[in-house]
């Protein structure tokens, strides 16, 4: 075969690889999401992480209603579900499969399960770039999409409709007024912004790209649907003197401007709310329609950006401060309370004494608990990160300070594994010596009036 002949050849070989490509591609650009309404016939995937289960193929539970619960490892509120599903499915195994889903890696998969045996639902390992993820785009976990007994969508809502009534309802095939959730990518409008834009990053996290021309300045927007809440700490090619904190109530701004965001100071910095002003608490959580209500007029975004020649970690929340101060007319300021603390306390008999080594400090919220001769400071922000009497009662006080009354002088050791609860971790704390109590003491708190 002539020289010429093979350059043909391999040319066409070329040009059909790239049409079967582009023919993918084409495909997998039509794949439409499900929305309520439609019929799901495969998940997609064969890729199983269980103890009990090797596939999972939706023929095999026709008759059944299904919920699929998109997860991840590092999701608080996902894994504080598992208890409730994991009932679910004992008492409405009949009638009912949970099926779990997630991106994270088969090594933390098998890991989670490995330390959990009495938790036995299935999870499918998925890509994020899969089909599956094209299927049931969201952009905040938890995330559950309920199929009827026929399969078709019947619902895809968060966590709070995750109910025993509505379980029940659902399953006897009754309509239930649940709140839709969609935060699909289908929803983002891309337009409107003047001087930035929106950056999508795989579905995930939606923020507000910084334009090149703002050299400096700050700013306070009002809530934006489009943009994923949550913060920005730095920025690359802005070291030191660039901060944003998107769609955040007022009085949460104010924490963050006065208490920063380091889970160092979480224990030592406690926030209340001394006003009625309106529009300073959402409503109680378990009002939808109230709260996207609150969300949209009473949620703002702050930014601020300083010149070069300030940058500066500490002086950037000075400027938000001044901001938030100047703009909403509230004042924050320190003053002592007496206030419910959990104290810590450790008994004579406590074996803590580190015996060296590299200083190791660990902590995977209801999984383990590791200090390795670190100081009492690190065994209190390791309570803190474990959200240890994380209590719930919103902005006006959402956990109790933690008081060292140890009397713990010098380095310790610590290994508590397996702790997947946080009685299980007061219960091992306690076979170390070591005791956590509610109780009244008087406390420096940082005071929105």
């Amino acid at each position: 075969m002539s020289s010429l002949i093979k350059t043909k050849v391999f040319g066409i070989f070329c040009l059909l690889q790239c049409l079967a490509l582009y023919a993918i591609a084409q495909q997998a650009n039509a794949i439409k999401p499900y929305k309520v309404g439609d019929k799901v016939t495969s998940l997609a995937s064969d890729s199983i992480v269980s103890p009990k289960e090797s596939t999972i193929d939706l023929e095999t539970y026709r008759g059944k209603a299904i919920i699929l619960d998109f997860w991840a490892t590092w999701c608080k509120p996902c894994i504080g579900a598992f208890p409730k599903l994991q009932a679910m499915q004992q008492k409405y195994q009949d009638q009912l499969k949970i099926i779990l889903l997630s991106t994270d890696k088969k090594e933390k998969l098998n890991h989670f399960y490995s330390v959990r045996p009495e938790f036995d639902l299935p999870t499918i390992f998925y890509r994020g770039r899969d089909s599956i993820n094209k299927l049931f785009p969201h952009a905040y976990l938890p995330h559950y999409v309920w199929l009827d007994t026929a399969h078709r969508v019947f619902a895809i809502t968060n966590a709070d409709e995750l109910t025993e009534e509505n379980i029940k309802h659902f399953l006897q095939g009754k309509k239930i007024d649940m709140y839709q959730k969609d935060d699909s990518l289908a929803l983002l409008d891309l337009r409107g912004m003047v001087v930035d834009s929106i950056v999508n990053t795989d579905g995930l996290i939606n923020s507000i790209s910084i334009d090149s021309v703002i050299a400096y300045g700050s700013q306070i927007s009002r809530y934006d649907w489009r943009v994923t809440g949550g913060r920005s700490i730095n920025k690359h090619g802005y070291e030191n003197r660039y901060l944003e904190f998107r769609n955040n109530s007022i009085p949460e701004l104010y924490r963050f401007a006065h208490n920063g965001y380091r889970m160092d100071k979480a224990d030592k910095e406690l926030f209340l709310i001394d006003s009625d002003r309106d529009g300073l608490l959402p409503p109680a959580s378990n009002d939808k329609k109230a709260y996207k209500e609150f969300e949209k007029n009473h949620t703002y975004s702050y930014r601020v950006i300083l010149p070069p020649h300030k940058a500066d970690s500490a002086l950037r929340y000075a400027y938000m401060q001044r901001d938030l101060e100047e703009f909403f007319g509230l004042r924050a300021v320190y003053e002592e309370r007496e206030l419910d603390c959990m104290v810590l306390r450790c008994a004579e008999s406590a074996v803590l004494a580190t015996k060296g080594g590299k200083p190791h400090f660990a902590v995977q919220y209801l999984d383990y608990f590791t200090l390795q001769n670190q100081p009492v400071e690190k065994l209190i922000l390791g309570l803190r990160t474990f959200y240890v009497n994380y209590i719930g009662r919103g902005l006006r006080q959402s956990y109790y300070p933690i008081i060292n009354e140890s009397g713990i002088i010098g380095n310790m050791d610590l290994d508590l594994q397996h702790v997947t609860s946080e009685e299980k971790l007061i219960q091992a704390l306690k076979q170390h010596g070591l005791s956590l109590t509610v109780e009244k003491r008087v406390v420096k708190v940082l005071v929105l009036k």
